[in-house]
C-alpha cells in the first residue's frame, strides 16, 4: 500500500488499522464484487452501473479495492472492456476529490489499468479544481516513484493527464480554430513539464488527444478533410510527434471505424517519421474501438491492412496492434491476446516475427521477471530472441 501524505504525520496505530482493514476488505470484496458484477451484467446501462459500483467501492473500501473490483469486472464481463478506460477516468476524478479532502491517496500497479485512465481523470480534476501546476508536478513525480514499473509510464501518464486537464474548449472565442484551442495547453505544458523532453511530449499528447475529441463534437465548430492536417502547423518537433500520434482517434472517427480507411489517412503523410508514428497510433487505438464494439481482433484484417504497407510502416502497424492490446486489454493478461494474434494461422508470415518480438519486448517492460519468462516459454522457439530462451 502506497500513500501520499501532505502536511500530516502518519501514526503507527493508524497504519496498523489500515492494514487490518485492507485484509478484511480483501476477503469481503470477492463476494461483494461477484454479486455487484452479476447485477451490472443485467443492467440496462452497464457503463453507469459499473462506474457507480467502482466509485462506491473506492469510497467505502479504498483505491486498491476499487481496482480489484475493476479487474474482476473485466474478467467476468466481456462488455466491460468497452468502457473500462472511461470508468478509470471517473475513478481518477473521485480519487482526486478524496485526495483534496484528506491529502492522501493510495497507489499501486493496477492504477495503470485500461490505458492509465485513472491518472488522466485525476489530473483533469486536480487542474479543474485548483489550477496548481506545482501540485500537479509534485503528484506526477510521486506517482512515478510509487509505481515505477514500467519505467516512466506512470509519470508520463500523469503528464498526459495534465494536457487533458488544460485543454477543454471552455473559451467559445476559440471555437472553430483548432490551433487556437491547442495553443494555451501547449504553452502550459512547456512550463509545467519543462524538466524533460519526455514529460513535455506526454503532456502535449494530452493536449492533442483532447483536440481530437473536440473535433468530434459539433459544438466546437471544428472541420477538416484530413485528421492530420492540424499536425502540419507551425509546431516544434515534440509537438508534432504528439499530434501525429494522438490524432489517431480522429482518424478512426473520420474513417467511420474502418481500419483500412483510418490507416489510409496515416499512410498518406509525406514525412516518413511522422507517417510511422501515425500508423502505429491508429493501429493501437483501433483496439479500443474493437473493445467498445465488443468485437474480436481479426488477424486476417490485421494482415490485409498492415501487410499492404511498405516497410518499415508494416512493422509499425503490427507493433501498434500489440501496444494497443497491452494498453486496453485485460489487466495483467494482455499477453494472452497478443500471443493469439501473433500465433494466428491467417496472420501474414512476414509480420509474424515482428509481432512476437513486440510481445517479448512488452512483457519485459510491463510484467515481472517471472511473468515475462512465462510469456517467453509460450513463444515458439524460432521467434525468441536474446534474453528469451
Amino acid at each position: 500500500m502506497k500513500t501520499l501524505f501532505i502536511g500530516h504525520t502518519l501514526l503507527t496505530a493508524v497504519l496498523l488499522a489500515a492494514i487490518v482493514s485492507a485484509v478484511f476488505f480483501f476477503v469481503y470484496d470477492a463476494q461483494y464484487s461477484s454479486r455487484r458484477i452479476a447485477e451490472c451484467k443485467r443492467s440496462a446501462n452497464k457503463a453507469l452501473c459499473y462506474t457507480n459500483d467502482i466509485n462506491d467501492t473506492f469510497k467505502s473500501k479504498g483505491l486498491p479495492a476499487a481496482f480489484a473490483f475493476l479487474t474482476a469486472a473485466y474478467d467476468a464481463d466481456p462488455d466491460f472492456a468497452g468502457f473500462c478506460h472511461s470508468n478509470t477516468h471517473e475513478l481518477g476524478k473521485a480519487a482526486y476529490q478524496e485526495f483534496h479532502r484528506t491529502h492522501t491517496v493510495e497507489l499501486g500497479e493496477k492504477t495503470s489499468s485500461c490505458g492509465y485512465g485513472f491518472y488522466h481523470g485525476f489530473m483533469e480534476e486536480m487542474l479543474a479544481q485548483t489550477g496548481d501546476f506545482a501540485e500537479a508536478r509534485a503528484f506526477c513525480k510521486y506517482a512515478g516513484e510509487q509505481v515505477p514499473t514500467p519505467p516512466g509510464y506512470t509519470e508520463g501518464a500523469c503528464y498526459h493527464g495534465i494536457g487533458h486537464g488544460v485543454t477543454d474548449g471552455y473559451d467559445p472565442r476559440l471555437w472553430g480554430d483548432a490551433h487556437a484551442l491547442a495553443a494555451p495547453g501547449l504553452a502550459l505544458c512547456a512550463k509545467v513539464a519543462s524538466s524533460t523532453d519526455e514529460w513535455q511530449r506526454r503532456c502535449y499528447s494530452g493536449v492533442f488527444n483532447s483536440i481530437a475529441l473536440l473535433y468530434r463534437d459539433p459544438k466546437f465548430k471544428l472541420t477538416t478533410q484530413n485528421p492530420f492536417t492540424l499536425c502540419g502547423g507551425n509546431y516544434a518537433a515534440l509537438e508534432k510527434e504528439s499530434c501525429y500520434d494522438q490524432m489517431n482517434t480522429l482518424a478512426v472517427f473520420m474513417g467511420k471505424d474502418d481500419l483500412s480507411q483510418a490507416i489510409g489517412y496515416a499512410d498518406a503523410i509525406p514525412d516518413a517519421k511522422y507517417r510511422g508514428i501515425a500508423i502505429k497510433g491508429v493501429a493501437g487505438f483501433y483496439i479500443q474501438v474493437l473493445k467498445s464494439a465488443k468485437k474480436a481482433i481479426s488477424p486476417k484484417e490485421v494482415s490485409s491492412v498492415c501487410g499492404t504497407l511498405e516497410s518499415p510502416f508494416r512493422d509499425e502497424c503490427i507493433r501498434g496492434f500489440a501496444d494497443g492490446i497491452m494498453e486496453f486489454g485485460a489487466p495483467g493478461m494482455q499477453y494472452v491476446e497478443i500471443l493469439a494474434l501473433c500465433s494466428a494461422s491467417d496472420l501474414s508470415s512476414d509480420i509474424r516475427p515482428v509481432c512476437f518480438k513486440r510481445l517479448i519486448f512488452l512483457s519485459e517492460l510491463f510484467y515481472t521477471k517471472e511473468q515475462s519468462q512465462t510469456v517467453c516459454d509460450k513463444v515458439p522457439r524460432e521467434f525468441r530472441g536474446e534474453g528469451c530462451r
